[in-house]
Protein backbone atom coordinates (compact mmCIF):
# COMPACT_ATOMS: atom_id res chain seq x y z
CA UNK A 1 0.00 0.00 0.00
CA UNK A 2 1.33 3.47 -0.95
CA UNK A 3 1.44 5.92 1.96
CA UNK A 4 0.91 9.54 0.95
CA UNK A 5 2.99 12.33 2.51
CA UNK A 6 1.53 15.79 2.95
CA UNK A 7 3.03 19.01 4.34
CA UNK A 8 1.10 21.15 6.80
CA UNK A 9 2.02 24.72 7.63
CA UNK A 10 2.78 25.68 11.25
CA UNK A 11 4.11 28.77 12.99
CA UNK A 12 7.53 27.19 13.19
CA UNK A 13 7.77 26.11 9.57
CA UNK A 14 6.24 23.02 8.08
CA UNK A 15 5.37 19.62 9.45
CA UNK A 16 5.51 16.55 7.23
CA UNK A 17 2.81 14.10 8.09
CA UNK A 18 2.20 10.69 6.56
CA UNK A 19 -1.40 10.06 5.72
CA UNK A 20 -2.23 6.88 7.62
CA UNK A 21 -4.85 4.24 7.24
CA UNK A 22 -7.14 3.07 10.03
CA UNK A 23 -5.33 -0.25 10.38
CA UNK A 24 -1.84 0.98 11.24
CA UNK A 25 -2.56 4.19 13.16
CA UNK A 26 -2.90 2.45 16.54
CA UNK A 27 0.45 0.68 16.14
CA UNK A 28 2.02 3.93 14.89
CA UNK A 29 0.93 5.87 17.97
CA UNK A 30 1.15 3.36 20.84
CA UNK A 31 3.57 0.74 19.44
CA UNK A 32 3.11 -2.89 18.48
CA UNK A 33 2.93 -4.22 22.02
CA UNK A 34 3.38 -2.57 25.40
CA UNK A 35 1.89 -2.35 28.89
CA UNK A 36 -1.42 -1.06 27.55
CA UNK A 37 -1.89 -3.97 25.14
CA UNK A 38 -0.60 -6.43 27.76
CA UNK A 39 -3.16 -5.32 30.36
CA UNK A 40 -6.04 -5.56 27.91
CA UNK A 41 -4.84 -8.93 26.58
CA UNK A 42 -4.64 -10.39 30.10
CA UNK A 43 -8.06 -9.09 31.10
CA UNK A 44 -9.68 -10.39 27.92
CA UNK A 45 -7.95 -13.75 28.30
CA UNK A 46 -9.47 -14.14 31.76
CA UNK A 47 -12.89 -14.23 30.11
CA UNK A 48 -11.97 -17.78 29.13
CA UNK A 49 -12.35 -18.80 32.80
CA UNK A 50 -16.16 -18.49 32.94
CA UNK A 51 -16.32 -19.75 29.36
CA UNK A 52 -14.71 -23.01 30.52
CA UNK A 53 -17.00 -23.18 33.54
CA UNK A 54 -20.20 -22.97 31.53
CA UNK A 55 -19.08 -25.12 28.63
CA UNK A 56 -17.81 -27.92 30.86
CA UNK A 57 -19.85 -27.70 34.08
CA UNK A 58 -22.18 -30.47 32.86
CA UNK A 59 -19.34 -32.87 33.76
CA UNK A 60 -19.93 -32.21 37.46
CA UNK A 61 -23.59 -31.22 37.39
CA UNK A 62 -24.76 -34.36 35.61
CA UNK A 63 -21.98 -36.96 36.10
CA UNK A 64 -22.43 -40.73 35.76
CA UNK A 65 -24.10 -41.78 39.02
CA UNK A 66 -25.02 -45.23 40.30
CA UNK A 67 -28.63 -45.66 41.37
CA UNK A 68 -31.04 -48.37 42.43
CA UNK A 69 -34.71 -48.76 43.21
CA UNK A 70 -35.83 -47.36 46.57
CA UNK A 71 -37.29 -49.77 49.13
CA UNK A 72 -41.07 -49.90 49.43
CA UNK A 73 -42.45 -49.43 52.94
CA UNK A 74 -43.20 -53.14 53.11
CA UNK A 75 -39.43 -53.85 53.03
CA UNK A 76 -38.42 -51.29 55.66
CA UNK A 77 -36.93 -54.01 57.89
CA UNK A 78 -34.42 -54.96 55.16
CA UNK A 79 -30.99 -53.33 54.89
CA UNK A 80 -30.03 -51.57 51.64
CA UNK A 81 -27.69 -54.42 50.71
CA UNK A 82 -30.36 -57.05 51.35
CA UNK A 83 -32.93 -55.10 49.38
CA UNK A 84 -30.62 -54.58 46.40
CA UNK A 85 -29.72 -58.27 46.19
CA UNK A 86 -33.36 -59.27 46.53
CA UNK A 87 -35.18 -56.83 44.27
CA UNK A 88 -33.43 -57.20 40.91
CA UNK A 89 -32.02 -59.99 38.74
CA UNK A 90 -28.94 -57.81 38.12
CA UNK A 91 -29.04 -54.51 39.98
CA UNK A 92 -26.09 -53.08 38.02
CA UNK A 93 -27.19 -54.15 34.55
CA UNK A 94 -30.93 -53.55 35.07
CA UNK A 95 -31.39 -50.93 37.80
CA UNK A 96 -34.66 -49.77 36.24
CA UNK A 97 -36.46 -53.10 36.75
CA UNK A 98 -37.28 -55.00 39.94
CA UNK A 99 -39.22 -58.11 40.84
CA UNK A 100 -42.81 -57.29 41.69
CA UNK A 101 -42.56 -56.23 45.37
CA UNK A 102 -46.16 -57.28 46.11
CA UNK A 103 -45.23 -60.88 45.27
CA UNK A 104 -41.79 -60.70 46.91
CA UNK A 105 -43.18 -59.59 50.26
CA UNK A 106 -45.59 -62.52 50.43
CA UNK A 107 -43.30 -65.17 48.88
CA UNK A 108 -39.65 -64.11 49.32
CA UNK A 109 -38.36 -67.62 48.55
CA UNK A 110 -40.36 -68.06 45.37
CA UNK A 111 -38.46 -69.00 42.19
CA UNK A 112 -37.38 -65.67 40.67
CA UNK A 113 -38.09 -66.84 37.14
CA UNK A 114 -41.77 -66.99 38.07
CA UNK A 115 -41.92 -63.44 39.43
CA UNK A 116 -42.63 -60.74 36.84
CA UNK A 117 -40.42 -57.67 36.51
CA UNK A 118 -41.92 -54.21 36.96
CA UNK A 119 -40.54 -50.72 36.39
CA UNK A 120 -39.06 -48.91 39.35
CA UNK A 121 -40.71 -45.57 40.18
CA UNK A 122 -38.53 -44.24 43.00
CA UNK A 123 -34.74 -44.26 43.17
CA UNK A 124 -31.81 -44.00 45.57
CA UNK A 125 -28.57 -42.46 44.27
CA UNK A 126 -24.99 -43.19 45.23
CA UNK A 127 -23.76 -40.10 47.11
CA UNK A 128 -20.18 -41.21 47.70
CA UNK A 129 -18.90 -38.65 45.16
CA UNK A 130 -21.72 -36.11 44.72
CA UNK A 131 -24.39 -35.19 47.24
CA UNK A 132 -26.68 -33.63 44.65
CA UNK A 133 -26.67 -33.66 40.86
CA UNK A 134 -29.12 -32.66 38.16
CA UNK A 135 -29.74 -36.37 37.62
CA UNK A 136 -30.64 -37.09 41.25
CA UNK A 137 -32.73 -33.93 41.71
CA UNK A 138 -34.86 -34.56 38.65
CA UNK A 139 -34.62 -38.38 38.47
CA UNK A 140 -33.15 -38.29 34.96
CA UNK A 141 -32.69 -42.06 34.77
CA UNK A 142 -34.42 -44.96 33.05
CA UNK A 143 -37.33 -43.56 31.02
CA UNK A 144 -36.08 -39.98 31.63
CA UNK A 145 -32.45 -40.77 30.82
CA UNK A 146 -32.64 -39.12 27.38
CA UNK A 147 -33.48 -35.73 28.94
CA UNK A 148 -29.95 -35.26 30.28
CA UNK A 149 -28.69 -35.11 26.71
CA UNK A 150 -30.81 -32.13 25.68
CA UNK A 151 -29.86 -29.73 28.48
CA UNK A 152 -26.85 -28.87 28.27
CA UNK A 153 3.99 -9.62 13.54
CA UNK A 154 4.87 -12.37 16.19
CA UNK A 155 2.42 -10.75 18.58
CA UNK A 156 -0.40 -11.33 16.10
CA UNK A 157 0.54 -15.01 16.17
CA UNK A 158 1.41 -15.54 19.83
CA UNK A 159 -1.17 -13.48 21.72
CA UNK A 160 -4.31 -15.11 20.18
CA UNK A 161 -2.88 -18.54 21.00
CA UNK A 162 -1.88 -17.73 24.58
CA UNK A 163 -5.35 -16.22 24.94
CA UNK A 164 -6.62 -19.82 25.14
CA UNK A 165 -4.59 -20.60 28.30
CA UNK A 166 -7.20 -19.57 30.89
CA UNK A 167 -9.71 -22.03 29.43
CA UNK A 168 -7.63 -24.96 30.68
CA UNK A 169 -6.99 -23.24 33.99
CA UNK A 170 -10.72 -22.55 34.28
CA UNK A 171 -11.59 -26.24 34.00
CA UNK A 172 -8.98 -27.05 36.68
CA UNK A 173 -10.48 -24.41 39.00
CA UNK A 174 -13.97 -25.78 38.35
CA UNK A 175 -12.81 -29.32 39.23
CA UNK A 176 -11.46 -28.00 42.55
CA UNK A 177 -14.75 -26.23 43.32
CA UNK A 178 -16.77 -29.33 42.41
CA UNK A 179 -14.58 -31.50 44.66
CA UNK A 180 -15.15 -29.11 47.55
CA UNK A 181 -18.90 -28.48 47.08
CA UNK A 182 -20.27 -31.84 45.77
CA UNK A 183 -23.65 -30.19 45.07
CA UNK A 184 -24.65 -29.00 41.60
CA UNK A 185 -26.70 -26.05 42.88
CA UNK A 186 -23.87 -24.79 45.09
CA UNK A 187 -21.43 -25.25 42.22
CA UNK A 188 -23.67 -23.27 39.87
CA UNK A 189 -24.00 -20.48 42.44
CA UNK A 190 -20.23 -20.34 42.99
CA UNK A 191 -19.51 -20.18 39.25
CA UNK A 192 -22.16 -17.51 38.73
CA UNK A 193 -20.74 -15.45 41.61
CA UNK A 194 -17.20 -15.55 40.24
CA UNK A 195 -18.46 -14.84 36.71
CA UNK A 196 -20.34 -11.74 37.86
CA UNK A 197 -17.00 -10.12 38.72
CA UNK A 198 -16.36 -9.75 34.99
CA UNK A 199 -19.09 -7.11 34.84
CA UNK A 200 -16.38 -4.76 36.11
CA UNK A 201 -14.84 -4.98 32.65
CA UNK A 202 -17.33 -2.30 31.62
CA UNK A 203 -15.18 0.16 33.56
CA UNK A 204 -11.75 -1.37 32.91
CA UNK A 205 -11.66 -2.20 29.18
CA UNK A 206 -11.55 0.76 26.78
CA UNK A 207 -13.28 0.70 23.42
CA UNK A 208 -11.15 -0.33 20.44
CA UNK A 209 -9.43 2.78 18.99
CA UNK A 210 -9.53 1.23 15.51
CA UNK A 211 -13.28 0.75 15.72
CA UNK A 212 -13.78 4.30 17.02
CA UNK A 213 -11.69 5.70 14.16
CA UNK A 214 -13.49 3.58 11.58
CA UNK A 215 -16.87 4.84 12.82
CA UNK A 216 -15.83 8.50 12.98
CA UNK A 217 -15.65 8.85 16.79
CA UNK A 218 -12.30 10.61 16.62
CA UNK A 219 -12.36 12.47 19.94
CA UNK A 220 -12.87 9.26 21.93
CA UNK A 221 -10.20 7.54 19.84
CA UNK A 222 -7.66 10.33 20.43
CA UNK A 223 -8.28 10.20 24.19
CA UNK A 224 -7.70 6.44 24.32
CA UNK A 225 -4.64 6.64 22.05
CA UNK A 226 -3.08 9.33 24.25
CA UNK A 227 -3.61 7.22 27.37
CA UNK A 228 -2.22 4.12 25.64
CA UNK A 229 0.84 5.96 24.33
CA UNK A 230 1.53 7.37 27.80
CA UNK A 231 1.20 3.93 29.41
CA UNK A 232 3.57 2.43 26.85
CA UNK A 233 6.12 5.19 27.46
CA UNK A 234 5.79 6.70 23.99
CA UNK A 235 5.85 10.46 23.53
CA UNK A 236 3.52 11.54 20.77
CA UNK A 237 2.86 15.16 19.77
CA UNK A 238 -0.86 15.89 20.33
CA UNK A 239 -0.96 18.16 17.26
CA UNK A 240 0.62 15.45 15.09
CA UNK A 241 -1.84 12.90 16.46
CA UNK A 242 -4.82 15.11 15.62
CA UNK A 243 -3.44 15.67 12.13
CA UNK A 244 -3.10 11.93 11.61
CA UNK A 245 -6.58 11.20 12.89
CA UNK A 246 -8.06 14.10 10.95
CA UNK A 247 -6.99 12.58 7.64
CA UNK A 248 -8.87 9.34 8.29
CA UNK A 249 -12.27 8.87 6.76
CA UNK A 250 -15.01 7.04 8.64
CA UNK A 251 -15.87 3.65 7.22
CA UNK A 252 -19.10 4.03 5.29
CA UNK A 253 -19.27 0.78 3.34
CA UNK A 254 -19.90 -2.61 4.84
CA UNK A 255 -17.57 -5.51 4.23
CA UNK A 256 -18.72 -8.65 2.44
CA UNK A 257 -21.21 -10.96 4.12
CA UNK A 258 -20.47 -14.62 4.76
CA UNK A 259 -22.32 -15.72 1.61
CA UNK A 260 -19.92 -13.63 -0.49
CA UNK A 261 -17.23 -16.24 0.13
CA UNK A 262 -19.28 -18.83 -1.77
CA UNK A 263 -19.43 -16.84 -5.02
CA UNK A 264 -15.94 -17.72 -6.27
CA UNK A 265 -14.53 -21.20 -6.72
CA UNK A 266 -11.37 -20.97 -4.59
CA UNK A 267 -12.92 -19.12 -1.65
CA UNK A 268 -15.95 -21.41 -1.74
CA UNK A 269 -13.72 -24.47 -1.44
CA UNK A 270 -11.68 -22.94 1.40
CA UNK A 271 -14.79 -21.84 3.27
CA UNK A 272 -16.40 -25.27 2.98
CA UNK A 273 -13.24 -27.07 4.10
CA UNK A 274 -12.82 -24.73 7.07
CA UNK A 275 -16.47 -25.23 8.00
CA UNK A 276 -16.02 -29.01 8.02
CA UNK A 277 -12.81 -28.64 10.00
CA UNK A 278 -14.52 -26.49 12.63
CA UNK A 279 -17.44 -28.91 12.82
CA UNK A 280 -15.00 -31.74 13.51
CA UNK A 281 -13.19 -29.60 16.08
CA UNK A 282 -16.39 -28.71 17.92
CA UNK A 283 -17.70 -32.26 17.86
CA UNK A 284 -14.40 -33.66 19.12
CA UNK A 285 -13.86 -31.08 21.85
CA UNK A 286 -17.35 -30.89 23.32
CA UNK A 287 -17.98 -34.63 23.08
CA UNK A 288 -14.73 -35.54 24.77
CA UNK A 289 -15.18 -32.83 27.41
CA UNK A 290 -18.42 -34.54 28.46
CA UNK A 291 -17.11 -38.07 27.94
CA UNK A 292 -14.06 -37.58 30.14
CA UNK A 293 -16.09 -38.43 33.24
CA UNK A 294 -16.59 -41.92 31.76
CA UNK A 295 -12.89 -42.58 31.15
CA UNK A 296 -12.54 -44.10 34.61
CA UNK A 297 -10.74 -43.21 37.81
CA UNK A 298 -11.27 -40.04 39.82
CA UNK A 299 -13.51 -37.65 37.86
CA UNK A 300 -12.16 -34.59 39.69
CA UNK A 301 -8.58 -35.56 38.96
CA UNK A 302 -9.44 -36.35 35.34
CA UNK A 303 -10.98 -32.93 34.68
CA UNK A 304 -8.31 -31.00 36.60
CA UNK A 305 -5.52 -32.92 34.88
CA UNK A 306 -7.04 -32.41 31.44
CA UNK A 307 -7.41 -28.69 32.16
CA UNK A 308 -3.80 -28.24 33.25
CA UNK A 309 -2.48 -30.31 30.36
CA UNK A 310 -4.67 -28.42 27.88
CA UNK A 311 -3.09 -25.17 29.11
CA UNK A 312 0.30 -26.73 28.42
CA UNK A 313 -0.99 -27.77 25.00
CA UNK A 314 -1.98 -24.18 24.18
CA UNK A 315 1.43 -22.91 25.32
CA UNK A 316 3.26 -25.46 23.21
CA UNK A 317 1.10 -24.53 20.23
CA UNK A 318 2.48 -20.98 20.35
CA UNK A 319 5.97 -22.42 19.92
CA UNK A 320 5.15 -25.11 17.34
CA UNK A 321 3.18 -22.76 15.10
CA UNK A 322 6.13 -20.38 14.67
CA UNK A 323 8.38 -23.28 13.63
CA UNK A 324 6.16 -25.42 11.43
CA UNK A 325 3.26 -23.28 10.23
CA UNK A 326 -0.45 -23.03 10.87
CA UNK A 327 -1.82 -25.98 8.91
CA UNK A 328 0.97 -28.29 10.04
CA UNK A 329 0.40 -27.38 13.68
CA UNK A 330 -3.29 -28.23 13.48
CA UNK A 331 -2.41 -31.54 11.80
CA UNK A 332 0.23 -32.44 14.41
CA UNK A 333 -2.10 -31.84 17.34
CA UNK A 334 -5.01 -33.63 15.70
CA UNK A 335 -2.77 -36.63 15.02
CA UNK A 336 -1.72 -36.62 18.68
CA UNK A 337 -5.38 -36.51 19.69
CA UNK A 338 -6.30 -39.39 17.36
CA UNK A 339 -3.46 -41.54 18.75
CA UNK A 340 -4.69 -40.92 22.30
CA UNK A 341 -8.22 -41.90 21.30
CA UNK A 342 -6.89 -45.13 19.82
CA UNK A 343 -5.02 -45.85 23.07
CA UNK A 344 -8.25 -45.34 25.03
CA UNK A 345 -9.76 -48.07 22.86
CA UNK A 346 -6.78 -50.36 23.43
CA UNK A 347 -6.40 -49.95 27.21
CA UNK A 348 -9.40 -51.53 29.00
CA UNK A 349 -11.09 -49.84 31.92
CA UNK A 350 -10.22 -50.94 35.50
CA UNK A 351 -7.12 -52.86 34.42
CA UNK A 352 -4.74 -50.50 36.26
CA UNK A 353 -4.96 -48.74 39.61
CA UNK A 354 -7.17 -45.63 39.29
CA UNK A 355 -7.15 -46.22 35.51
CA UNK A 356 -4.03 -44.05 35.36
CA UNK A 357 -3.05 -44.94 31.75
CA UNK A 358 -6.52 -44.00 30.51
CA UNK A 359 -6.44 -40.76 32.50
CA UNK A 360 -3.02 -39.97 31.04
CA UNK A 361 -4.13 -40.59 27.44
CA UNK A 362 -7.32 -38.60 28.05
CA UNK A 363 -5.29 -35.67 29.36
CA UNK A 364 -2.85 -35.75 26.44
CA UNK A 365 -5.74 -36.04 23.98
CA UNK A 366 -7.36 -33.01 25.56
CA UNK A 367 -4.04 -31.17 25.24
CA UNK A 368 -3.98 -32.06 21.55
CA UNK A 369 -7.39 -30.52 21.01
CA UNK A 370 -6.43 -27.48 23.10
CA UNK A 371 -3.34 -26.99 20.96
CA UNK A 372 -5.14 -27.34 17.64
CA UNK A 373 -8.01 -24.93 18.36
CA UNK A 374 -6.01 -21.68 18.67
CA UNK A 375 -3.88 -22.69 15.67
CA UNK A 376 -7.05 -23.30 13.66
CA UNK A 377 -8.41 -19.89 14.71
CA UNK A 378 -5.26 -18.20 13.44
CA UNK A 379 -5.18 -20.31 10.27
CA UNK A 380 -8.83 -19.55 9.49
CA UNK A 381 -8.36 -15.81 9.95
CA UNK A 382 -5.38 -15.70 7.61
CA UNK A 383 -7.26 -17.44 4.80
CA UNK A 384 -9.99 -14.79 4.72
CA UNK A 385 -9.39 -11.27 3.36
CA UNK A 386 -8.95 -8.36 5.75
CA UNK A 387 -12.22 -6.70 4.71
CA UNK A 388 -14.22 -9.79 5.68
CA UNK A 389 -11.97 -11.60 8.15
CA UNK A 390 -14.23 -11.28 11.18
CA UNK A 391 -17.30 -12.32 9.20
CA UNK A 392 -15.48 -15.29 7.68
CA UNK A 393 -14.06 -16.60 10.95
CA UNK A 394 -17.39 -16.10 12.72
CA UNK A 395 -19.16 -17.98 9.94
CA UNK A 396 -16.95 -21.08 9.91
CA UNK A 397 -16.67 -21.29 13.71
CA UNK A 398 -20.46 -21.36 13.89
CA UNK A 399 -20.21 -24.97 12.73
CA UNK A 400 -18.31 -25.80 15.92
CA UNK A 401 -21.27 -24.45 17.91
CA UNK A 402 -23.63 -26.60 15.85
CA UNK A 403 -21.45 -29.61 16.61
CA UNK A 404 -21.58 -28.79 20.33
CA UNK A 405 -25.35 -29.34 20.22
CA UNK A 406 -24.80 -32.81 18.78
CA UNK A 407 -22.07 -33.74 21.29
CA UNK A 408 -24.42 -34.87 24.12
CA UNK A 409 -26.13 -37.30 21.75
CA UNK A 410 -22.73 -38.75 20.78
CA UNK A 411 -21.85 -39.24 24.46
CA UNK A 412 -25.16 -41.03 25.02
CA UNK A 413 -24.09 -43.69 22.50
CA UNK A 414 -21.97 -45.09 25.34
CA UNK A 415 -25.14 -46.74 26.67
CA UNK A 416 -25.29 -48.86 23.49
CA UNK A 417 -21.56 -49.65 23.21
CA UNK A 418 -18.98 -48.45 25.73
CA UNK A 419 -16.35 -47.51 23.12
CA UNK A 420 -18.65 -46.12 20.44
CA UNK A 421 -18.13 -42.41 21.33
CA UNK A 422 -14.34 -42.81 21.27
CA UNK A 423 -14.48 -44.67 17.95
CA UNK A 424 -16.44 -41.80 16.43
CA UNK A 425 -14.02 -39.24 17.91
CA UNK A 426 -11.08 -41.10 16.37
CA UNK A 427 -12.74 -41.07 12.95
CA UNK A 428 -13.55 -37.35 13.30
CA UNK A 429 -9.91 -36.55 14.13
CA UNK A 430 -8.70 -38.27 10.96
CA UNK A 431 -11.39 -36.55 8.88
CA UNK A 432 -10.18 -33.18 10.10
CA UNK A 433 -6.60 -33.96 9.10
CA UNK A 434 -7.77 -34.96 5.63
CA UNK A 435 -9.88 -31.84 4.96
CA UNK A 436 -6.93 -29.60 5.85
CA UNK A 437 -4.68 -31.07 3.15
CA UNK A 438 -5.99 -28.99 0.18
CA UNK A 439 -5.72 -25.70 2.10
CA UNK A 440 -2.64 -23.49 1.55
CA UNK A 441 -0.13 -22.77 4.32
CA UNK A 442 -0.25 -19.12 5.45
CA UNK A 443 2.99 -18.90 7.42
CA UNK A 444 5.33 -16.13 6.20
CA UNK A 445 2.96 -15.15 3.39
CA UNK A 446 1.32 -11.73 2.80
CA UNK A 447 -2.28 -11.81 3.99
CA UNK A 448 -5.01 -11.02 1.44
CA UNK A 449 -6.78 -7.69 1.86
CA UNK A 450 -9.54 -8.07 -0.73
CA UNK A 451 -11.77 -10.85 -1.97
CA UNK A 452 -9.85 -10.90 -5.26
CA UNK A 453 -6.54 -11.39 -3.45
CA UNK A 454 -8.06 -14.11 -1.26
CA UNK A 455 -9.37 -15.89 -4.35
CA UNK A 456 -5.87 -15.94 -5.86
CA UNK A 457 -4.22 -17.01 -2.58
Amino acid sequence: MVTKVRTYGTSGGSLKCREPNSEDLTAKVVGDFGKWQLNISLLMALLKLPLAWYQLNIIFMAPPQDFWCAKPDSFSNYSEEEWRSLCSPDVEEHPCLIYDPDILVTAPNMDRSLIPLVACTKFIYDQSLFRRTIISDWNLVCTKHWLIHVVSGKYRTTIPILYQLPFGLGSAVMASLAYWLRDWRKLEFALATFSSLFLLYWFWIPESPRWLLATGQTEKAIEILREAAKKNGRNYDPIYLKLLVGKLKPQTSKGPGFLAFFKSKNMRAKTLLLSVSWFCTGLGFYTFAQYIGLVGGNIFLAVALSGIISAIGAMSSAFVITKTGRKTTVGIYQLLTAICFVMLLVVPKDLYVNNWPRLLFAGIGFAGMAGSIPALYLFSGELFPTIGRNVGVSGVTTFARIASMIAPAVVSLESFAANLPVILLTIVSFIQMIVLLPLPETKDTPLPNTLRQAEQF
